[in-house]
């Protein structure tokens, strides 16, 4: 789940011409939070990067804000929260969008993948009119 924005920027590469290298990582540490749905204890032990773009999916590397970095730990029936980070070498021409969509495919431990499609910002909860009401 999504909970924080992420921070885009980009820099040159002078040692590659024509290429620069583009970060997207958390503002916040834990912003993304993993559910852990089994009754039996899991690991993330690494995760790769895609930028969608126009011309097909770019595989990234992959990284982690601060001391947060794999492997993830999750509890059965838990969740944990955890700062992934994404960096692309991209041609220099290419722009960013403003809210560009990139994809984390999760390795699990059990040798099990799963992904999910995140953008810069995080997904807002829509203000209702009427508030939520809770099943007896």
């Amino acid at each position: 789940y999504h909970l924080s924005d992420f921070r885009v920027s980009s820099r040159r590469l002078p040692e590659h011409p024509g290429l620069k290298r583009i970060c997207i990582q958390q503002l916040d540490t834990g912003g993304v939070l993993v559910a852990n749905h089994s009754i039996r204890q899991n690991s993330i032990v690494l995760f790769e990067c895609f930028l969608e773009t126009t011309a097909g999916d770019l595989p990234g590397d992959w990284g982690f804000t601060g001391d947060d970095k794999p492997p993830w730990n999750v509890g059965p029936e838990s969740t944990i929260a955890i700062s992934p980070a994404c960096f692309f070498n991209v041609p220099e021409q290419l722009n960013v969008p403003e809210n560009p969509r990139f994809r984390i495919e999760f390795l699990t431990a059990t040798g099990k993948r799963f992904s999910h499609v995140f953008s810069r910002q995080a997904p807002r909860q829509s203000n209702s009119a009427e508030p939520a009401r809770r099943a007896a």
